[in-house]
């Protein structure tokens, strides 16, 4: 595993609830802390990091062609269209 097992720091709490009563009704348990961190004998992390980019960068460019498909390529073909219609039109009137 990557992330290896570092610390456990235990804390006292005072929480309403637990069978041991203490002042004004509330009980101390334990808390554990547990902190992870990158093990230093693993130092090929960040090498697989980007072991699979290829597939990640396709993966994001496929999601844009629903985006080419649908809202640009409508846009460009309204904006030909509107200017073939005006030359068109300035066209017939000249004869």
């Amino acid at each position: 595993a990557i992330l290896q097992h570092a610390a456990v720091k235990p804390r006292a709490c005072h929480l309403p609830g637990s069978h041991e009563t203490t002042e004004m009704g509330k009980a101390a348990f334990r808390l554990s802390e547990v902190v992870y961190t990158l093990s230093p004998m693993k130092v090929g992390v960040v090498g697989n990091m980007f072991k699979d980019f290829g597939s990640v960068f396709t993966k994001k460019l496929m999601g844009w062609t629903d985006a080419a498909v649908f809202g640009f390529a409508p846009t460009v073909g309204i904006y030909q269209y509107a200017v073939n219609f005006k030359e068109n039109e300035k066209i017939s009137h000249r004869f």
